[in-house]
This record gives C-alpha cells, sequence and structure tokens, in this order.
C-alpha cells in the first residue's frame, strides 16, 4: 500500500482538529470528494490573464483582496430560483510567482464550500463558479484561496443583497 503526501495528512486530521503552521492555529481543510463541504462548482475556467472575461479593477473594491503575486475576488449575482439564490464566483488571476497547487472556495452563514485543486501559473487565472446557491438573509460572502505550503488567502466579505 502506497501512501501520499495528501492521504497522510487527511489521517492526520482524524488525530488532530487543528495544527500549528506558521504560527498560525487553522483547522484543515480539503477539497476532495470525500470531504462533506467538497461541492464541486458549476462551472470553472482558467486561462490567460488577456482572454479572461472579468476586467477585476471593474469591481467594486469591498469583493476583491490585493495579494503579493495576484488579485483574489469573490463575485455574487442574483440566481434564477428566486431572491434567495445566489450565483458565487470566485477568481483568482495570478500576475507573477511560482505555480500553485490550491482550490477555491466560499463561506456564507457559517458554512464554507470548496472547490477542487488546480495548478495555476503566473500570467493565468482561474474561475469557479457555484450557481443558485441557496442564502437567505442576505449573508456577507467571503471567497477563499487555500494554497498549498502558503495557506488561506481571502477576500473581505461581500454583500450578497
Amino acid at each position: 500500500m502506497t501512501f501520499d503526501s495528501r492521504s497522510m495528512l487527511k489521517g492526520a486530521m482524524c488525530i488532530a482538529s487543528a495544527v500549528t503552521l506558521a504560527g498560525l492555529s487553522a483547522p484543515l481543510a480539503y477539497a476532495d470528494n470525500d470531504d462533506p463541504q467538497f461541492q464541486a462548482p458549476s462551472t470553472s475556467e482558467t486561462g490567460t490573464i488577456s482572454s479572461r472575461s472579468i476586467d477585476i479593477q471593474a469591481l467594486p473594491s469591498d469583493r476583491c483582496t490585493a495579494l503579493s503575486n495576484g488579485d483574489l475576488c469573490v463575485i455574487i449575482v442574483q440566481g434564477s430560483s428566486g431572491s434567495s439564490y445566489k450565483n458565487i464566483r470566485v477568481g483568482y488571476t495570478k500576475y507573477s510567482g511560482s505555480q500553485i497547487h490550491a482550490y477555491q472556495g466560499y463561506s456564507a452563514n457559517g458554512a464554507e464550500v470548496t472547490g477542487p485543486y488546480f495548478y495555476l501559473s503566473a500570467g493565468s487565472y482561474r474561475t469557479d463558479t457555484w450557481n443558485n446557491r441557496y442564502l437567505p438573509g442576505c449573508p456577507g460572502i467571503v471567497g477563499f484561496l487555500y494554497a498549498d505550503g502558503q495557506g488561506r488567502f481571502q477576500t473581505p466579505a461581500a454583500p450578497s443583497c
């Protein structure tokens, strides 16, 4: 039987609910089909910066976070199933730096949803969109990116109404 580092980390999660990494305590999160918070995005898109369909400079400033090698944004659009349903898009544009192995997700109303792992190189972007998510009460929605070896980065809480 062989073990990869991700399997070993998942086993460690059963023993301890949190780890200290780089001086910060944070619960472990995983973006795979075995994780109850994993919900595959309705759509995902990866491409070069010049081909992206969203101009992040046109977004309200409360929806993006400038990171050292790129920009992380969350976009909320009215869903098609009623006022409590939202389409949530989380996107990271990587301008520089080394390739990352990461996943994106969002949190709202105390719940967290993660998408699948992906690799992203400088000069590229990745967006994950979850359509028609039921979010009653106009919660603030936080988009996040978890990059292996670097940790979690997130946007400010964006209003959903």
